[in-house]
């Protein structure tokens, strides 16, 4: 059998080691959110640079076909 003072070291340890365990799993669940926010903002910014992308290809190929867009400057007096 053991002694008090022993179960009652036994128990401590026992609280401390679940205590430790619930902290290491909160810093994992944070951690892992952080992880898929960051992909999924990597995600937006990719999308938004491939429609920027063809966005650019479009217009370079509709300046290419002759379908230019003139622009007048007009003087302003004042």
């Amino acid at each position: 059998m053991f002694s008090e003072n022993e179960v009652r070291a036994l128990e401590g340890e026992l609280n401390a080691f679940q205590a430790q365990n619930e902290q290491h799993q909160a810093s994992q669940s944070v951690l892992v959110e952080k992880y898929r926010q960051l992909l999924s903002d990597y995600k937006s910014l990719q999308n938004d640079h491939e429609e920027t992308k063809e966005a650019r290809d479009r217009y370079k190929k509709m300046i290419k076909g002759g379908v230019g867009i003139s622009l007048h400057s007009s003087t302003v007096h004042i």
